[in-house]
């Protein structure tokens, strides 16, 4: 698949609402870290149009900044939030959805270039859809270790890695 098309169907891919369940898998993994420590400032990366994730975490209290692509963004998005840096960055729903080796590497560095060091990244990937099938959780990490971060955990189908931490 060439890069563009694959973008296209990443653009148009099943959050870009934003979906929010009833208990999402990433607001269980920032209430852990909350409990642990003092998120700080968080990036949803990929934030869907409609930024549900974004919105409700910031209805019960959180400092979050919502990122989605160009063609995907309204009022709700900061078109400058990959200038700064965040405490934790949240990928809900976005690895599944590159299409090509190229965009995973893109999404990859642009992630860890606003994780600050010491931060966290939170990464869910479903099963459906999942536009590179060889990705596994073990894949992700390995590329996200090759980044410079190392596995915090592992929970609910939710990968936590930390920056710069030696584990």
């Amino acid at each position: 698949m060439k890069y563009r098309e694959a973008r296209e169907r990443a653009v148009r891919s099943g959050r870009v609402a934003g979906a929010v369940g009833q208990d999402p898998v990433c607001y269980r993994a920032i209430r852990s870290l909350a409990d642990a420590h003092r998120p700080g400032q968080i990036l949803d990366f990929g934030a869907g149009r409609e930024a549900r994730h974004t919105l409700a975490l910031r209805a019960k209290g959180y400092d979050i900044t919502a990122h989605e692509v160009p063609e995907n963004r309204t009022e709700v998005h900061d078109t400058k939030a990959l200038r700064q840096r965040y405490d934790v960055v949240i990928m809900s729903n976005v690895i599944n959805v590159q299409g090509t080796e190229s965009m995973l590497r893109e999404t990859l560095d642009a992630a860890r270039a606003v994780v600050r060091h010491k931060g966290y990244l939170v990464v869910n990937f479903p099963r459906s859809p999942r536009y590179l099938p060889h990705l596994t959780f073990k894949s992700v990490e390995y590329r996200l270790r090759r980044r410079g971060f190392s596995r915090a955990s592992l929970e609910d189908g939710v990968l936590i890695m930390q920056k710069g931490a030696n584990r």
